[in-house]
């Protein structure tokens, strides 16, 4: 029974406050940006003058989004890589010292390097939004003015 525990790692509290904390952050950011996005959106009966003038704000609106995204990014990214540094170099998943929000199986070898591919995978997803987004602004720069 005693090798089963030394194969798990347990819940860290931290943790799951950090989570918690980032997704209230996350809905906090959404609350804020709801309303930005409607007072962009012209009527019906706007003017070409109105129409302008929201196309300039949406354009505002990306420049901002980008930057934040881009840094929301780059901490995704330096967390993931870290953590499948940290997992190569260990040859285990969850490296050593690392916060869990669940009960987790330590796994070596194959497996946890398998995790450190996962990771670096994340770490290219993490930049699919950035992408998005500049072609978004792009195309309102490039076709809209």
């Amino acid at each position: 029974m005693q090798k089963r525990d030394a194969e798990y790692v347990n819940p860290n509290p931290k943790a799951r406050i950090f989570i918690l904390a980032v997704i209230l952050i996350l809905f906090f950011l959404m609350a804020l940006i709801l309303p930005e996005l409607k007072s962009i959106q012209p009527s019906n009966e706007a003017t070409p003058a109105e129409i302008n003038q929201a196309i300039v704000r949406l354009d505002s609106f990306l420049s901002r989004l980008v930057t934040f995204t881009v840094i929301v990014s780059l901490l995704i990214s330096l967390y993931f890589i870290h953590l499948a540094f940290k997992i190569s170099q260990s040859d285990r998943f969850p490296p050593p010292n690392f916060f869990v929000i669940r009960r987790t199986r330590v796994r070596h070898g194959q497996q946890a390097r398998w995790y450190a591919r996962l990771s670096l995978f994340v770490v290219l997803l993490s930049w699919l939004p950035v992408l998005v987004l500049l072609y978004l602004q792009w195309i309102i720069q490039t076709q809209l003015y």
